[in-house]
């Protein structure tokens, strides 16, 4: 690339270069203006379709014109519009405004196209002309074909718009769906573990079981597993948090294949899992004496703890917390991520552990 100035072509470099403030200035206020006319054009199709919503054919036509394929896309989608709260009104609005931008852009490149190929076609036919001016026949035959091959691409100028109007329609279908098919967010609630997750996206078809599956995985990473549940494990769907709160009578899900959404669950709803929840932290607890596994595949870490009461070093974890701390003694710690290489516990030799295990028969 040469860089020079545009007025006498000499030489210049990058840093040579000055901001020409003026017109930046004059690029900024023609890009406001052109966000300002779209927002007041959108803006209109809502006021003209709130003075006479009565179908498509009557549709919004801003200033007497006819309407484009976006707006007779968009009339009733706006029609519905006109009955909807304000806040979604300008949701709609602003998400209209932006994808009227990208239809008016990909419009303008068609007929961009479609102006290129005309202009090459009657460049080729003008050359053509030239050579049989003075044939008048041949002149007419000429003019003809032109026509028929400009009608041509007349044609499919208007196929290619109808075509992407189709597509377009197709694609607000999938963007605009009726809120009640929407996903909701919902609050998960487990009582008996005392947990509450805010702000869960509960999808159309999501079910208890998958409700189920969700949770376990979030207390998994949690470091607290799920270990079984049980059949009282059953969600229940309270309208509201306040209905929660006051223990209003819930609809309980017990039906695993039915869908949540079926019992049209209202953003906010709190889906609260009845019963008690059995989780690995509910499992008895255990001495690493019982629990140490020679030549385990992965090496098993312990922290050991001091009992300066009992005067005893090397207790596990568990039996630093239910034999000794439970019993008001002072506990510290005494080596942190020690990789035992048998089932070191010295707490049995002080004759008051609680987590001796009887040997099987």
């Amino acid at each position: 690339m040469r860089h020079q100035c545009p007025v006498c072509n000499a030489r210049a470099a990058v840093a040579e270069c000055r901001p020409n403030l003026a017109l930046d200035r004059i690029v900024t206020l023609s890009r406001d203006a052109a966000a300002l006319a779209q927002k007041k054009y959108v803006e209109s199709l809502f006021g003209a379709v709130a003075a006479s919503p009565s179908s498509a054919s009557s549709a919004p036509q801003p200033g007497g014109r006819a309407l484009s394929a976006l707006e007779l896309l968009c009339a009733p989608l706006l029609s519905c519009s006109t009955s909807s709260s304000t806040l979604s009104v300008h949701r709609l609005q602003k998400h209209l405004s932006r994808c009227s931008r990208s239809f008016d852009d990909y419009l303008a490149q068609l007929q961009l196209s479609h102006a290129q190929r005309l202009s090459a076609l009657r460049s080729a036919f003008e050359s053509r002309a030239l050579a049989v001016a003075r044939d008048p026949t041949r002149t007419t035959a000429l003019k003809a074909e032109f026509d028929e091959q400009a009608r041509a691409l007349r044609d499919d100028q208007d196929r290619a718009v109808a075509l992407l109007t189709e597509s377009y329609e197709r694609y607000l279908d999938t963007l605009v769906p009726a809120p009640a098919k929407l996903p909701v967010l919902v609050t998960v609630v487990v009582p008996s573990k005392g947990l509450t997750f805010e702000r869960v996206l509960l999808q159309p078809m999501d079910t208890p079981k998958e409700l189920r599956h969700w949770l376990s995985e979030r207390l998994a990473q949690r470091g607290d597993p799920v270990t079984a549940y049980a059949a009282a494990n059953v969600f229940a769907l309270y309208r509201s948090a306040s209905d929660f709160a006051q223990r209003v009578a819930p609809v309980p899900l017990s039906d695993d294949a039915v869908p949540v959404a079926l019992h049209s669950p209202e953003p906010g709803a709190v889906l609260a899992l009845q019963g008690t929840l059995r989780c690995a932290s509910d499992a008895p607890k255990r001495c690493f004496r019982h629990r140490y596994v020679k030549d385990a595949p992965v090496p098993q870490v312990v922290d050991y703890y001091t009992c300066r009461d009992c005067r005893m070093n090397w207790l596990c974890p568990e039996c630093a917390q239910l034999c000794h701390v439970q019993r008001g003694h002072s506990v510290t710690e005494y080596m942190k991520a020690h990789v035992p290489t048998w089932g070191c516990c010295y707490c049995l030799k002080g004759g008051g552990c609680t987590l001796v295990e009887k040997p099987e028969h």
